[in-house]
């Protein structure tokens, strides 16, 4: 894994800046990269959780170092694709999302996730609470999942699988949604949380994600839950909450702004690289 990290960094090491997006996974722990990284290089972190998972891996804390983040930039005509873009033949076989006197269709209200497909981001497990969750209570909702279709699952009422969209299709399904919801437990800063915080859009999140859990404990934008009894607690609440849902969002909003907007990443970027270019030159 990461070739080009492991045989290039050594060449540069003295004016280098290394963006290790460490995520607490087996890969991390690799001998390799614990002879890789010294404290010669600087180093760029996402969020302060990253720095402390770099420092427990590999004993030390780097000197040259800054938690930058990302930029998070949508488009200036997103607020422009307003208007549901569900469409009538992703709900086949939900009865109770088309009029038949009219033939108008009418969408449920949705959830969604954004990711990949995959037992590491938990999605599998996601529909399994969710689906669970909708036996026990009476609300009309359905769990949006965009991202590659699954051979093995198939949209029906509660799950619609909307496939790989258009960015200007996912703002779009972000602005319509009731909330976002990022099941992964192995995150090092989450763009996607990022985007719907910047739409105003409260978030649910793996809580054995300590990178998730501290954005919104920090920002207040999001809950988060750690098994299916807290799953059901949370979505009870955002369901029941839209005052709050709604609160969340706006806070999630300003959290972005303050923390990951182009000015704010550029002066921490700018900063990191003269710190390094000054330390590299006295060497």
């Amino acid at each position: 894994m990461y070739y080009t990290t492991v045989f290039a960094l050594p060449l540069v090491k003295n004016k280098s800046i290394c963006l290790p997006t460490l995520h607490e996974e087996i890969p991390a722990y690799f001998s390799v990269y614990k002879k890789l990284f010294t404290n010669e290089i600087t180093y760029c972190f996402n969020t302060p959780e990253e720095l402390k998972l770099f420092q427990k891996i590999y004993g030390f804390y780097p000197s040259k170092f800054s938690v930058i983040g990302m930029n998070i930039f949508l488009p200036n005509n997103v607020g422009e694709h307003r208007g549901s873009p569900l469409q009538p033949m992703d709900f086949v076989g939900a009865d109770h999302c088309v009029c038949p006197e009219n033939d108008i269709a009418e969408t449920p209200p949705y959830v969604l996730y954004i990711g990949r497909l995959d037992v590491g981001k938990k999605v599998y497990e996601l529909i399994d609470f969710f689906l669970e969750w909708k036996n026990k209570t009476v609300n009309d909702v359905c769990l949006l999942i965009m991202g590659a279709k699954p051979t093995n699952f198939h949209s029906k009422q509660d799950v619609v699988f909307t496939g790989y969209v258009s960015d200007t299709l996912k703002y779009s399904y972000i602005q319509n949604s009731l909330f976002l919801i990022n099941s992964s437990p192995l995150e090092s800063f989450s763009i996607v949380i990022m985007e719907a915080w910047s739409l105003k859009k409260a978030v649910l999140v793996n809580g054995d994600s300590i990178v998730l859990k501290r954005h919104c404990e920090r920002s207040q934008g999001g809950l988060y839950y750690t098994c299916q009894k807290s799953f059901f607690a949370t979505m009870n609440f955002l369901m029941d909450n839209p005052t709050i849902r709604e609160e969340m969002g706006k806070n999630g909003q300003k959290y972005v702004e303050m923390n990951y907007s182009e000015g704010v990443v550029q002066n921490k970027l700018f900063a990191l690289v003269d710190l390094s270019n000054s330390l590299s030159n006295s060497l």
